[in-house]
């Protein structure tokens, strides 16, 4: 999964603009130059994701601050707009829910479930793919993958760990036609 090259991946998602419910919209060529991207996954519906809510929260009010661009994803095809909206109000978001309709930035990061986070460096390479962290449990969480991968990157080195087996539940995709 991280032979993904960047100009793969800008390629693939270059051409895209996602729109919160809100009517907020980010396109992918915005994110290009940012020191660090973190390009994270979530479901309104996924137990797994919702315990992650604060956590990814958080990190977002930390690194936000530091110059991290921050696209917070909806990709399951059972989640309308109305329904994040809803969410993003109730769980008082600090950031808007991107919808990605087709799967398209979900399938150029191969993501698989939610939650599922890509980080990219300022070249727009993928450092670091899968779990926030290692434990559902915030108590025993012994891998901060998400955190040290952000904090390498800017520090200027590479994260010591480059993927984490994401876990959660499985993104509804979008039905292909021919």
């Amino acid at each position: 999964m991280l032979a993904l090259s960047a100009a793969v991946l800008f390629l693939a998602a270059g051409d895209w603009t996602l729109m919160a419910p809100n009517g907020a919209t980010v396109a992918f060529e915005e994110l290009r130059g940012s020191e660090v991207t973190v390009v994270a996954f979530t479901s309104t519906r996924c137990p797994v994701s919702g315990m992650y809510q604060e956590r990814l929260n958080a990190l977002y009010r930390e690194f936000s601050a530091k110059g991290v661009a921050f696209v917070v994803v909806n990709a399951n095809s059972n989640e309308g707009a109305a329904e994040i909206l809803k969410y993003s109000k109730q769980a008082a978001l600090p950031y808007p829910v991107y919808k990605d309709f087709h799967n398209r930035l979900a399938d150029a990061y191969e993501i698989g479930q939610t939650p599922e986070v890509v980080v990219l460096d300022k070249a727009g390479e993928v450092r670091y793919r899968g779990a926030i962290d290692d434990s559902s449990n915030p108590a025993r969480v012994k891998v901060h993958g998400l955190r040290d991968a952000v904090v390498s990157l800017l520090a200027g080195k590479k994260p010591a760990v480059a993927q984490l087996k994401a876990f959660g539940c499985v993104l509804k995709r979008e039905k292909k036609t021919t």
